[in-house]
This record gives structure tokens, sequence and C-alpha cells, in this order.
């Protein structure tokens, strides 16, 4: 992966202009290096396919998240949301392009499983974020991850101009996941 944030911020932009432009199937090296204004050897001397930009997008998503969301304070649950909904914020500014990503996704597999491992990682991010240190690491990943994944259903159903749906879907499975870590922690 390129060692410059700059270059990763670069090429991340890029994807999703392309993205939204011509949809993801239809992204190529030459197309991205053209769009980032970098020498495509450079693209392929990092990477093995336009799939494996993904986790870099994802990253710059993540990075732009954490940015705009700024301190946040309150309760875990608190945090979370409002961490999440900026994230949401990030991703509605790219909708067009997440949703073709995602959407490819569905039909390629390989571009799946690198989506899927990237979300992963960053929700580990977002958590570290958070400052919350309890359950277990991986329990904790695993139900951000299934509210996250809850939440984005939502949004990616959501026209609202206010992602009042999003917002909402957000709070709820929010709510539920701190009442199953409640009994989690209760019959520990």
């Amino acid at each position: 992966m390129p060692k410059s944030q700059t270059q990763n911020a670069k090429i991340a932009a890029a994807a999703l202009r392309l993205a939204a432009a011509r949809g993801w199937e239809n992204v190529t090296f030459d197309a991205l290096a053209k769009a980032a204004k970098i020498s495509p050897a450079i693209l392929k001397k990092h990477f093995a396919s336009p799939n494996d930009i993904i986790p870099v997008v994802i990253e710059e998503i993540t990075r732009e998240t954490l940015a705009s969301a700024g301190k946040t304070r309150g309760s875990p649950r608190d945090v979370m949301f409002d961490l999440l909904m900026s994230r949401f914020d990030v991703l509605q500014k790219n909708r067009k392009a997440v949703l073709s990503i995602t959407e490819t996704a569905r039909r390629d597999h390989s571009l799946a499983c690198v989506l899927a491992r990237a979300v992963l990682k960053s929700i580990g991010t977002t958590i570290d974020a958070a400052k919350i240190e309890t359950p277990p690491r991986s329990v904790l990943i695993a139900g951000a991850s299934a509210v996250y994944a809850w939440a984005f259903l939502a949004w990616r159903r959501d026209k609202t101009r206010d992602m009042s749906k999003t917002m909402a879907a957000l709070d709820r499975a929010l709510r539920l996941a701190g009442k199953i870590s409640e009994l989690v922690i209760q019959n520990s």
C-alpha cells in the first residue's frame, strides 16, 4: 500500500469518483491511475486489482469520519451513535459510489470478502476511538458490526434528506445491542 496518507487519499477519492460515474465493476487500474494522477505502475506495485483498493477507500472514510466527529462524549452508546452517524454523513456524500461498490460486492465474492475485512477493521478503529473496552474485543467488534450492518441496510433505503430513517434504525440497533450486552455481562 502506498505510504503517503496524501496518496491514499488521492487514490480513495479517485476510486469513489469513478465508482459513482461508471459503477465499480467498470473501474480499471488505468482509469484509477489517471483520476488519482499517479503512475499505473505505482498503483499496480501496491495493489493486485482494483478491488484491493477498497481497504484504502474504507480507511479514508474512517479517517474522515473520526476527523468530522471530533471529540465525542457521553455513554458508550452515545459515543458509538455519534461516530456511526458521522460515518453515515461521510457515506452520504459518496452515496452513489458506496452503493455501486456494495451492489457489485453482492455479485463479486472476492470484492465482498475484501469489503467485509475492511469494514471489520474500520469498526475496530471506531471502537478504539470510542474508548470502549468491555466486553471482550471480539464480542465488541461482532456486536458493533451487526449494529452497523443493520443501520447500513436502513441507510441504503433511506431517501430522507436528514437520514432520519437511518438514525432511527441505528438507535434501535444500539438499544438492542445494549440490552444483549447487559444480558451477556449478567450471565458471565
